[in-house]
C-alpha cells in the first residue's frame, strides 16, 4: 500500500510542472489577446456580395434570364435550379455545364464547335455582367432586412471604408458596395481599399 502511494506521490510531483508550465502558458496566452485586443480599434467589418443583398438570388441569376431573354433563348433560372447551378464555381463554366445538358436545345444545338461554344458563353456572359451592373446602378435589387439601418448607424459612428478586390466599376457603382450602401454618397470622407486579390471569380 506504502508503495502504491509513494508512486503516485513521484508520479504527481514529476507531472505538476509541466502541467503547471502549460497552465501558465495559456493564462498568459489568453492575456496576450485580451490586451491586443484593448489596443485594436472598434470596427464593424462585412463582406458585400450576398451580406448586405442576395445578389445571386435577385442579381445574378435575374441577369443570366434577361440575358438568355435578349439572345432569344428559352431558357429560365428560377431560384431552385439556380441553387444547383451555384455548385458550380463561375459564370461562364455554369452557362457551359447546364448548355451542355440541355444540348438538344440552342444555343449549342446548333453550335458545335468546341471554341464557337466558347465564344458564345463569353458574349452571353458579357451581355450578362452589363445588365447585372444596370442593377447595381440602379439601385434595383432589394436590401436584406436590417442592412440599411445597421450600415447607416454604422456610416453615422465613424469614418467608412471600402475594403475589396472587386472590379472597381463594381465598387464605384452607386458609390456603394454592389449598391447596398447608395445612401453612403451622402457622406463624406470615406475610403476605399483594394487588396489586390483574385475574388470570387466571375459570376
Amino acid at each position: 500500500m506504502q508503495s502504491t502511494l509513494g508512486a503516485r506521490a513521484r508520479c504527481a510531483v514529476t507531472q505538476r510542472p509541466a502541467a503547471f508550465a502549460k497552465c501558465s502558458r495559456h493564462t498568459w496566452t489568453q492575456r496576450r489577446v485580451k490586451l491586443i485586443a484593448k489596443a485594436l480599434p472598434e470596427a464593424l467589418l462585412f463582406d458585400c456580395d450576398g451580406v448586405l443583398v442576395d445578389t445571386e438570388r435577385d442579381g445574378h441569376r435575374v441577369s443570366f434570364n434577361e440575358a438568355f431573354k435578349q439572345k432569344g433563348l428559352t431558357h429560365t433560372w428560377d431560384v431552385e435550379l439556380y441553387g444547383e447551378l451555384l455548385e458550380i464555381g463561375g459564370g461562364k463554366e455554369r452557362m457551359t455545364k447546364y448548355f451542355k445538358d440541355v444540348e438538344a436545345e440552342e444555343p449549342f444545338k446548333s453550335t458545335q464547335d468546341p471554341e464557337a461554344r466558347k465564344a458564345l458563353v463569353a458574349d452571353l456572359h458579357k451581355l450578362k455582367t452589363d445588365l447585372f451592373m444596370q442593377l447595381v446602378e440602379t439601385g434595383a435589387m432589394p436590401l436584406r432586412p436590417g442592412v440599411k439601418r445597421l450600415v447607416g448607424e454604422a456610416v453615422a459612428a465613424g469614418e467608412l471604408v471600402f475594403c475589396s478586390c472587386k472590379k472597381g466599376r463594381i465598387l464605384a457603382a452607386g458609390d456603394g458596395v454592389n449598391c447596398c450602401c447608395w445612401w453612403v454618397s451622402r457622406q463624406n470622407g470615406f475610403r476605399g481599399e483594394a487588396t489586390g486579390g483574385r475574388g470570387g471569380g466571375s459570376r
